[in-house]
Formats: structure tokens, sequence, C-alpha cells
């Protein structure tokens, strides 16, 4: 997977010198550019690149320095920063964040009942998994489904028999189904996987504790947690998207759209000023610890020489960078977010990008020209 690949460029080719983040302030020359940069994109030739609406969010230093939207979000009505668009597997940082939290809470209180860890086996959690034990393998733990090292089958991929993935897919069916998966290799080594991110919100659902029958626990976990506490003040989830929500736009085969399909890996609607608030509170520690971002941010899982899998996010290591990073696709949605920090200085960049149509390309390489104006 290629992360952010013209920045890294830039800084092995010995280009320019990476300047302080913190020293260059933007200017109305670098929001020009990104007009630019954005309008050559969807002006492209390539069908890959033609969304009926993308927004883009930029931020520098905990400051939102472009917040905009272009095109028709629906008939009639243009897209901005507050455009609301299902964000896919940017789903998977809010999952792990709340999970960490509730890790977190248990050491706190100190409970003399099993608490939650991350090394805690699945089978002490979940009952009628014994699919999930390979003879002389370690356990699977809640650190193996954080870090997709479960090697859990992804249900995305290969649906569970007798599904339909174009219904939908109560959660209490599909963690029954789930439960009659086998690893499809040793487990610890890296295998990305919708199923693990589900099993979390499961997780989630068990342990944040009933407060209204019938309502879901990760949902409103989540929201009182995170969204609230980061000032997300539009995000939501999209079994049930208001009616202000983009139109999605549908390239492909409209597969695992309906809920559960993609309950804690897929399923949460948001707007680039959201997303941005969200970077900015991960950043400024102001919606988890320090302790709970480092987790998310260490490269667990090595996928390839410079390239990790963190919890909830890549973790791509250049010189004079880090890079933290996921990409997101759902039908009728793509999406990006990134954020890069400068390794010893206290500067950082957010890239954030939302479209409403699946199938869209290189959304990652229009985010590294948005990083590369941001670094000038």
């Amino acid at each position: 997977m290629r992360v952010l690949a013209a920045v890294v460029s830039m800084v092995v080719l010995g280009l320019t010198a990476v300047p302080s983040m913190a020293a260059n302030p933007w200017s109305k020359s670098k929001s020009a550019k990104v007009e630019a940069i954005v309008a050559r994109y969807l002006n492209s030739t390539d069908a890959g690149h033609n969304p009926p609406a993308l927004s883009a969010g930029v931020g520098v230093n905990g400051e939102l320095v472009v917040a905009k939207g272009w095109g028709e979000a629906q008939k009639g009505v243009s897209a901005d920063a507050e455009t609301l668009y299902q964000i896919g597997s940017l789903t998977k940082q809010f999952t792990a964040a709340g999970v960490l939290k509730l890790i977190e809470r248990d050491a706190g209180a100190a409970m003399s009942a099993a608490p939650l860890t991350l090394d805690r086996p699945l089978r002490e959690l979940f009952d009628g998994v014994s699919s999930w034990e390979m003879a002389g393998a370690p356990p699977i733990t809640v650190r193996s489904l954080l870090t997709m090292t479960s090697n859990l089958p992804n249900f995305t991929s290969e649906p569970p028999p007798e599904s339909d993935p174009w219904g939908a897919m109560p959660a209490k069916r599909l963690l029954g189904e789930v439960k009659k998966l086998a690893p499809t290799a040793w487990p610890n080594s890296f295998a990305y996987s919708n199923t693990s991110y589900f099993l979390l919100s499961e997780i989630i659902e068990m342990r944040a504790g009933a407060t209204i029958p019938g309502v879901s626990q990760y949902r409103e976990f989540l929201r009182s947690e995170l969204f609230e506490p980061a000032g997300m003040t539009r995000s939501g989830f999209a079994s049930e998207l208001p009616s202000e929500v983009a139109t999605p736009h549908y390239r492909r085969q409209s597969g695992f759209g309906k809920p559960d399909w993609f309950k804690g890996s897929g399923d949460i609607v948001s707007s680039v000023r959201d997303l941005f608030a969200w970077d900015k509170a991960l950043m400024e520690q102001g919606v988890v610890s320090p302790k709970v971002r480092n987790l998310m941010f260490a490269p667990s899982a090595q996928i390839s020489p410079a390239l990790a899998y963190g919890m909830g996010f890549y973790v791509e290591r250049a010189p004079g960078l880090e890079i933290y990073s996921h990409s997101g696709t759902v039908p009728g949605y793509t999406a990006f977010n990134a954020i890069v920090v400068e390794k010893g200085k206290p500067g950082w960049i957010t890239v954030t990008i939302l479209t409403n149509s699946d199938g869209i390309e290189d959304l990652q390489k229009l985010a590294d020209a948005l990083v590369v104006v941001a670094l000038e």
C-alpha cells in the first residue's frame, strides 16, 4: 500500500529541505495552489477522478486552513466543509480508540473480575469460538484484532455462506457467522480484515455498559466518549443517515451497504470539518490519553520496511516525517485521512478528503499534493 509517496520522494530525493511547519504560515498563494490542484484532479480525463462531490480539509498546527467542497452533494446542493459523507474504513480509528479507552478505564478501576486488556484472549470474551483456535498457535487476542493480525477471514471478501451481501445483516447474526470462521494463516501476521473491527465493536457493546435498552452501546459510547469531546457536532452512523448526507453514487455493485455489515469497520458518517476536529483532538490529546494515542500510532504489524499497521491507522516512516493515515471505500463513497508529523518537532499537518462515489482513484496522491503545499 502506497501512502503519501510524493512527500516521501520529496524528502528522499533532496529536492528541498523539509521546513518546519511551525515556521511557514498559511497564505493566499497556498490556498490558490490547493484550488488549482483540486481543479486539475476533478477535471482530469481519468474517469476515476470525477466524483459528483468532493470535500477537502487541510489543517496546519491545529488550525483549519482549507475547508471547502466542490461539486454537487445533492441535486441543487453544493458540497462544502459541512457536507456529510460515509467515511468507510476511517471508522476504524474511532473503534480502536473506543476499545482502548475501555481498556484504560478497566485498568484504572482495578477491577477484581477479569478486566479488558490488550492481551485478553477472545475465547474469554466470546463463547462458542473454538474454531478460532489453532493447535500450537498463540490465542487470538484483543490486540490481534486492533493490529489486523487475527488472520480471521475478511467477511466482506468472503461473505459467510447463505448470507446476502446486498441485504441487511443484523449484528447478532453476523457475530454468529463469524464464530464459525477459522484463521486463514498463523495468528500475528498482518492480514487486513473488516471482521476484526466488527468484533471490536461487539466488545464495546459488551463492555460499555447498558444505558438504554435496545440502543447500540457501541454507537452511544463513540458519541459520548469520542464525537462530543472532540467537537464533532455532525457525525453519526450510516444506519441513521440524516437527510443532508451526500447522495451516494455507485461505480461498483453495492453489496454490504445495509446494516450491520460495516459495523465498527466502516459505518460512520462525518464531514471534513468534523474529521479535522478529530485529528486535532488526537494530536492535542483532548479526547484520548497520550498512552492511547501512542498505541494507535505505534507500528505494530509490519507490512513492508517503511509501512506498518498500528491500531486504526497505517503508520509510515520517512526521513524526517511520520505519517498516520487510512483510506476508506464503501458503496457510494471514498475517503482518505492523514496526519503528518515532523520528527522531533511540534508541528503537524492534517489532510482529509471525502467523496460521494466509490471507485474514486488516487485520493492518496491528491492528499500528497496538498501536503506538499502545506510544507512549502
